[in-house]
């Protein structure tokens, strides 16, 4: 958000990204803890499985009709 800030994005776009960005990882709550917590580097089929918490994540806050379509936008972008 303060990089937002810094180049000069106004206040309700900063609120979106800063919202999204909270919630980005939502979906991280579906995956097993093994793997989320998993220290070291995981295997291919763990990486496939914590891929999906983006897809995860994006259907948790679909379900939830008073956050706003673009914050759901958001924060199911994936890096």
């Amino acid at each position: 958000m303060g990089l937002a800030v810094q180049i000069g994005l106004d206040k309700e776009r900063i609120r979106r990204l800063g919202l999204g960005a909270i919630l980005h990882d939502i979906g991280k709550t579906q995956i097993p803890h093994e793997i989320v917590n998993k220290q070291g580097k995981l295997t291919d089929t763990e990486y496939n499985v914590i891929k999906q918490h983006v897809v995860r994540g994006y259907e948790i806050l679909k379900a939830q009709k008073e956050v706003p379509a673009r914050i759901i936008d958001c924060s199911a972008s994936a890096p």
